[in-house]
């Protein structure tokens, strides 16, 4: 699934570039993990002999250094993920994600927007992930074709502080999702355009007075 990352450095900028102390914002953002959680043999680097590389304990790793880094400075973290998260490895499809989602709780995720692959194993399944998350998965474009609102089971936006910096979290899911999926795996939800319902929801954010805004398209 294709991925955008946006920053949105709409909101009360002044806030940032004329306070008396500038503060550090490091963003973490995975995209299209796919249940990729288990290390790989690197054959394109070496066909005989392949290392083996990447994994989830390898990215916590990585994260968690730079992490404690960032807060040894004085600044905040943002671990946000675009989506598609654990459809296409063996260890995502045969536990329906909830290994995937074990690891993002783990992790700290602090947001989650649903890709058009984690509609693959059906709604239902899809919803047990959310109830096992300690995250939030925001989707401002989402409807319940019966009710005509914002899927109950994600937030159009969210509101995360970090050290006093109010950063608002929006996101959208791919539009295709419907021509993509089988019809009775999301059955009753209606995928509208993204950038008209992101829009509403940076408006609703701007509303609220958050410093930022970040959108996971």
């Amino acid at each position: 699934m294709q991925k955008r990352f946006i920053i949105l450095a709409l909101m009360l900028l002044q806030s940032l570039v004329w306070a008396d102390e500038l503060q550090r914002l490091t963003v973490f953002f995975t995209n299209d993990v796919h249940g990729g959680i288990v290390p790989q043999k690197a054959e394109f680097l070496n066909p005989e002999f392949p290392p083996v590389l990447g994994g989830a304990a390898s990215a916590a790793g990585i994260i968690k250094n730079i992490r404690e880094s960032v807060q040894a400075e004085g600044g905040s973290t943002l671990l946000i993920d675009g989506g598609d998260t654990f459809q296409g490895t063996l260890v995502g499809t045969l536990s329906g994600g909830e290994a995937v989602v074990d690891y993002f709780n783990m992790m700290g995720y602090d947001a989650v927007v649903p890709g058009n692959h984690d509609f693959d194993q059906g709604k239902d399944n899809l919803i047990e992930r959310i109830k096992q998350s300690n995250f939030p998965w925001v989707a401002t474009n989402i409807f319940n074709a019966e009710t005509g609102k914002v899927w109950e089971w994600v937030k159009p936006w969210v509101i995360i502080e970090k050290d006093g910096l109010r950063i608002g979290i929006t996101g959208a899911a791919n539009v295709g999702t419907a021509a993509m999926s089988f019809p009775e795996n999301i059955k009753g939800l209606e995928f509208r355009q993204e950038i008209p319902e992101l829009q509403k929801a940076v408006n609703e954010l701007r509303a609220e007075k958050v410093d930022m805004v970040v959108a996971l398209v």
